[in-house]
């Protein structure tokens, strides 16, 4: 096929071959200061998709993804819904909740305490999507804040969590860096617990994501139970005591002030002439502020490598997270990866934070 056929084809088709969604992909496909759209994995037709409103403005031909529709649902007082444009402001059947492939919602459950989860969040926004849309899945609508350290993409994040109620987006003012990121989202989302009444709050890592259901909860619960500040879980890598992607804070101690004080948001990786990782500063905060002990959650292996309940980059393929994405209607950019940050180290880019 030559590149006038691939530029002519419907996007439907193209993206069924597996061809790059990402816009503008060649000259004069999009105005000039359109946003860039990456468009969803398409869902079949729903049942309550009514005639066809409108083709696409921009685009040269049809696109299944940007048409506009009538929508019949009840709940949807403009009538009107697309196939997957995330950026059109009209319902989209690839992350409406009445489209009949979409995932359930785990139900909430009587006598849950009550517990939220912050995901650190650097360079890819859709794979934030991704989390809340499986936390939502496992854990039902436990309130979400999306900690981002890379403003470069805070309007993404802004667009994404507007969509999904109980969703939070806290945006760094200016990266921070690799382990100072962390830190920050350890730090903004103790607070914020506090400031929602929350027992408990869990952090994530944007590429540790756990499957099982009411995992959330039943680590509450066992936290509770084992009168403990912390859940986490021994790392059997020399480098790294203990493994920092996820963590559940009790959070009435994580906000006490020597333990805020302690890990304050900052770029500490230099503070000390060998390093200074983050996994190294939680298990000092653990030690010295946090009462020396952590309950042992056994959702996560001490070894990095080995798999689970979860997806987790170090266990899991690309190929994983594109599927596991897709069952959400999200599409991950091209430039995902489960690779360290080598190439960014390479290419200049790193900050050790």
């Amino acid at each position: 096929m030559t590149k006038f056929e691939e530029i002519r084809a419907r996007p439907a088709d193209r993206k069924a071959r597996g061809a790059n969604q990402r816009y503008p992909e060649h000259a004069g496909r999009v105005r000039a200061g359109a946003v860039r759209v990456t468009l969803p994995v398409l869902r079949p037709e729903c049942p309550m998709q009514g005639d066809l409103v409108a083709e696409c403005s921009t685009c040269a031909g049809p696109n299944e993804a940007r048409r506009t529709y009538w929508c019949d649902h009840p709940d949807n007082g403009d009538g009107r819904c697309t196939r997957g444009n995330p950026l059109s402001g009209l319902w989209t059947c690839a992350t409406c909740d009445f489209h009949p492939d979409a995932t359930a919602t785990a139900k909430p459950r009587t006598g849950d305490p009550g517990c939220g989860i912050v995901v650190g969040v650097y360079k890819w926004a859709a794979l934030a999507e991704v989390q809340i849309r499986a936390v939502r899945e496992t854990c039902g609508p436990v309130p979400v804040l999306i900690s981002n350290d890379d403003p470069r993409i805070h309007a993404d994040l802004e667009r994404i969590c507007a969509r999904y109620p109980g969703v939070e987006l806290s945006t760094n003012p200016e990266r921070i860096g690799h382990g100072g990121g962390d830190i920050a989202a350890f730090h903004k989302g103790a607070q914020w617990g506090q400031k929602e009444g929350l027992l408990f709050v869990c952090k994530l890592s944007q590429r540790f994501i756990p499957t099982a259901p009411y995992w959330l909860q039943d680590a509450a619960k066992a936290l509770a139970l084992a009168d403990l500040a912390t859940a986490a879980r021994t790392c059997d890598h020399p480098r790294w005591p203990i493994r920092t992607e996820i963590v559940l804070m009790r959070v009435k101690d994580w906000t006490a002030p020597d333990a805020l004080d302690f890990y304050k948001p900052r770029p500490f990786y230099f503070e000390r002439a060998a390093g200074y990782d983050a996994e190294t500063l939680i298990a000092e905060l653990i030690r010295e502020h946090l009462g020396g002990a952590y309950w042992p959650w056994d959702l996560v292996p001490m070894a990095r490598e080995q798999s689970g309940a979860f997806l987790w980059h170090h266990s899991s393929t690309v190929d994983d997270y594109r599927a596991f994405a897709a069952r959400f209607g999200v599409a991950l950019p091209d430039d995902f990866t489960c690779e360290g940050w080598e190439r960014d180290f390479n290419a200049g880019l790193y900050k050790h934070g």
